[in-house]
């Protein structure tokens, strides 16, 4: 008897492998132009592409910056760059972190690029409604991980500290966060740091 063919959820990529973050198993299936994992599955329908077609693939690191540079903000920037990865739709990933730019709202505190990644923590590992507790115990290790290895890089994972007292409440503030090119020096690399983090650690 030969297996069911899906064709209706056919995928295109590169073969590709991993290790499984759950199990520690490797496994087998393939990369998309997006840079989706998408693992085979029995029945499952799929199109091989050249090996040379990995070269659209642009880094997390790289998505992350062009959307930070598109004047989204840090929050957003990062939580974007994992949305097809986390079965997230692009737009409501945007609305749900607007909030949480320049350490929310820009009252400095946790910093953006950081909470963005605890949301997309969250949406991989966070407890759900049929959840055990086991589920939120591993969302907080994996959050204090980020933390904890975004302050070994930057020094705090404050927003107000990374930015050096610097007041973006104030036109004064904005105009100094400007002069200074703290956009360039702090913001972006904090984004890119959490994105790095998050690749190791989802």
């Amino acid at each position: 008897m030969s297996a069911k063919t899906d064709t209706e959820n056919q995928v295109s990529g590169v073969i590709a492998a991993r290790k499984c973050s759950d199990c520690g198993h490797h496994e087998v299936g393939l990369t998309t132009a997006d840079g989706r994992f998408v693992a085979f599955k029995p029945g499952m329908a799929a199109t091989l592409e050249p090996q040379a077609q990995t070269s659209i693939v642009k880094p997390k690191t790289e998505i992350a910056a062009e959307k930070f540079l598109q004047t989204h903000n840090c929050a957003q920037s990062v939580l974007f760059t994992f949305c097809a990865d986390l079965g997230l739709d692009p737009e409501t990933t945007l609305k749900l972190a607007c909030g949480l730019g320049a350490g929310m709202a820009r009252k400095q505190e946790v910093c953006g690029a950081v909470s963005g990644g605890v949301l997309a923590i969250g949406a991989k590992y966070g407890r759900g409604a049929n959840d055990d507790i086991k589920a939120a115990e591993k969302t907080y290790a994996k959050t204090r991980t980020l933390m904890e290895s975004f302050e070994k890089v930057h020094g705090s994972v404050i927003c107000g500290k990374l930015l050096d007292g610097c007041n973006l409440l104030t036109e004064q503030g904005q105009k100094q966060f400007k002069a200074e090119g703290l956009f360039e020096k702090t913001c972006l690399p904090s984004v890119q740091t959490v994105v790095k983090i998050l690749e190791e650690i989802l």
